[in-house]
């Protein structure tokens, strides 16, 4: 199921991405590199699947997402990256749910902002994980789903 989850998973980013961004998206390789600064945004998914989308991006990356988002001449606030990265995990997760078995609700999202944090939905597994590259950032998404 994991390896069709991902396919899926990179298939509603991708969409998703086309629509919203000019910016260039390419796969990229697992490591995450050291000292990642970021931004993490969870929308957790409640019903027949038990889990949550995670979308964790670098902090350049999320600016410059922002700022083509909301058409900003400037540099946008920390509110401004944590609510647009907060909205893209929230479009991936909303699409991704029409996969998952039903009944399925989206929880609001959660958002994470700094420098070398960890983050972890805890007693889950990773059901589908894709990673990517955009002007030299990086981009994770995770499906997780709960395993008791």
């Amino acid at each position: 199921m994991s390896g069709v989850l991902t396919s899926e998973l990179d298939q509603t980013v991708a969409m998703i991405w086309e629509a919203m961004f000019i910016r260039p998206l390419v796969p990229a390789g697992a490591e995450t590199p050291d000292g990642f600064e970021g931004v993490t945004a969870i929308i957790s998914l409640d019903g027949e699947f038990q889990g949550a989308v995670v979308v964790h991006c670098a902090t350049t990356l999320a600016v410059r997402l922002t700022a083509d988002l909301f058409d900003t001449g400037s540099a946008p606030e920390v509110a401004d990256v944590q609510d647009a990265i907060g909205e893209l995990a929230n479009m991936i997760a909303g699409n991704i749910k029409s996969i998952l078995p039903h009944p399925c609700s989206l929880g609001l999202p959660v958002v994470a902002f700094g420098r070398d944090y960890q983050l972890q939905v805890m007693g889950t597994e990773t059901a589908g994980e894709v990673q990517y590259e955009s002007e030299g950032d990086r981009l994770r998404v995770l499906l997780v789903r709960q395993t008791s």
